[in-house]
């Protein structure tokens, strides 16, 4: 299994960095590989929601399909196409903290 962390603090409260991170349509403002985000399930997000990813990987254009499997406050699950994610974000007073883990378990060598 390869598994990849990165975390950051972020100079905002947590609550505004979570809605604005779980709206998928920022992510191409935050992930440079996604060029478009294409909500694919109607209502709010939550767990069930699915989108597609427009990503450049590789010199492709790839559509990556996501669904979220855990949804609870300050933290989402996404089953992807690519690489499973998993968000999380922790208070830190007047910061948030954020955790991002990637987990690739069906790698074949």
């Amino acid at each position: 299994m390869i598994e990849i962390e990165k975390s950051a603090v972020i100079n905002r409260p947590v609550e505004e960095v979570f809605a604005y991170v779980t709206d998928v349509e920022n992510e191409p403002q935050w992930i440079s590989e996604v060029a478009e985000v294409r909500k694919t399930s109607d209502g709010p997000m939550g767990v069930g929601s699915t989108y597609d990813n427009i990503v450049h990987f590789l010199g492709r254009r790839i559509v990556d399909p996501h669904e979220v499997i855990q949804y609870e406050r300050w933290q989402t699950e996404l089953k992807q196409l690519l690489w499973p994610r998993m968000l999380a974000w922790e208070n830190l007073n007047e910061f948030a903290r954020n955790l991002n883990r990637w987990r690739k378990s069906d790698i074949r060598g």
